[in-house]
């Protein structure tokens, strides 16, 4: 994949990056820089001084908020980083990974501002930045973000400024019945329609954040989201019994986490690895292990007898030798990525039908599962992210991160963000950030100090 840098000067490649004028450009009157007026709709309103001291602002500030029914106050890292931009890493096709700045967005009535200190690398991302999506063409990925809430809207009432949050990946309105069963391009899902997590900051609808306990790690907290998809997963095959035999078919942090989560429900899994490379992990997790030349040679066949077999991995080849180890009246559950956009499976409806079998899908998550898992992620959080093959990376090194993920070298990356203040964002020499005393180089609104 190739990696592009975009200077922040050059104005052809940022115009396209706003989608909405949030205010004017600067008027220059001798050597005097005025600052930008807020617009018209902004709760801090005309009420800001143009210079004033630091906490005289705070004040105006917070008494402007209050008038409008809320005490919230912005952070001041986060008003200080309107003048910048917020750093983001950008996929365009093809196969294209800029480093760019975009505009800072005002929160609206139901929506927050998230500074963003933790984002995984998913699936999804890496299919992305891989030109699978024909739909997408331009967008900043990122579907597993944990953060804390900088800025918030006067309507959004169960989170508060301040709070250390999960975000929700993916919302539908009250018009849509909250259905997560539409299309990606019928639903917001932030890194695929919507700007994602692989940035300084991240603006979502509120009912999108959920609330973490201070007693899990924010690395830990990203993996909610996966942790959400297979609690409602594993409903759509209930009922099981604690009898069942299940074999996960793991390439990944998935079927590890798969394995983690069914433990807690007091089930003795086997896990058959596609990847030697994680075989570590797999010591150190204590699972039983089904090798799949087992699978290819019919080794052991009195025990290659399962009731419930998951996939995780989306290899069509391994789906097709363990079905037929599939008990009569199993239940064979797709729950991975497909690895490839054609492919025959060898098991028909006929095999189907003669095994009496239950076939089922997922791919997301019901709407109360999120509370769920993240009682699971608590207690899951005692395993160490190193018995998961996972690596922290700072968002500044995504090109060894991805390329490492890409190997197998680990199962998961999960990039960690710095302060924006401490601009470490990006690294690259030809990617400046912007001093704080530079002009604005994109039309966002000057908030003196």
């Amino acid at each position: 994949m190739e990696m592009e840098f975009l200077e922040e000067d050059d104005p052809a490649t940022c115009e396209d990056e706003q989608e909405e004028d949030v205010g004017s450009s600067s008027i220059q009157i001798g050597t005097k820089t005025e600052p930008i007026p807020l617009p018209s709709s902004s709760r801090v309103a005309s009420s800001l001084p143009t210079q004033s001291a630091p906490s005289d602002y705070v004040r105006v500030l917070s008494e402007s908020f209050q008038a409008m029914g809320t005490a919230s106050v912005p952070s001041s890292s986060f008003r200080w980083n309107l003048r910048r931009g917020n750093q983001a890493l950008q996929y365009r096709r093809p196969g294209r990974i800029l480093e760019i700045a975009l505009p800072i967005q005002e929160p609206g009535p139901y929506e927050v501002v998230i500074q963003v200190t933790h984002a995984g690398v998913s699936d999804y991302d890496l299919k992305v930045v891989s030109d699978a999506f024909p739909f997408v063409s331009k967008i900043v990925p990122g579907r597993e973000v944990t953060g804390k809430i900088v800025d918030i809207g006067k309507n959004v009432t169960h989170a508060a400024l301040g709070d250390t949050v999960v975000v929700d990946p993916e919302y539908t309105s009250v018009a849509d019945g909250g259905s997560k069963s539409l299309s990606f391009q019928e639903r917001k899902a932030i890194g695929m329609t919507h700007n994602g997590g692989w940035a300084q900051y991240l603006l979502v609808t509120g009912i999108q954040v959920h609330r973490i306990p201070n007693d899990l790690p924010g690395p830990w907290a990203t993996m909610i989201y996966e942790v959400a998809c297979i609690v409602s997963a594993w409903k759509k095959i209930q009922p099981v019994s604690e009898a069942d035999r299940i074999l996960i078919l793991c390439n990944g942090i998935a079927g590890f986490l798969w394995g983690l989560y069914l433990r807690l429900k007091n089930f003795d899994v086997e896990l058959c690895q596609c990847q030697t490379s994680y075989s570590l992990s797999i010591h150190q997790l204590d699972f039983t292990v089904v090798h799949r030349e087992s699978l290819e040679t019919g080794a052991g066949i009195a025990l290659l007898d399962y009731d419930i077999i998951v996939d995780t991995t989306g290899n069509y080849e391994l789906m097709d030798l363990a079905f037929q180890w599939l008990k009569p009246m199993g239940k064979f559950l797709l729950y991975g990525l497909p690895s490839g956009a054609s492919h025959s499976n060898k098991w028909c409806l006929r095999d189907i039908l003669d095994k009496e079998a239950t076939i089922c899908g997922s791919i997301s998550h019901s709407r109360g599962g999120f509370a769920e898992a993240v009682h699971a992620a608590r207690k899951l959080s005692k395993y160490s992210l190193e018995s998961l093959g996972v690596n922290l990376y700072s968002i500044s090194d995504y090109q060894n991160a991805l390329s490492d993920l890409k190997s197998g070298r680990c199962t998961k990356v999960i990039f960690t963000v710095q302060d924006p203040s401490r601009r470490s964002f990006l690294s690259s020499p030809s990617s400046p950030i912007l001093s704080p005393f530079d002009a604005p180089k994109f039309r966002v609104p000057h908030l003196y100090l």
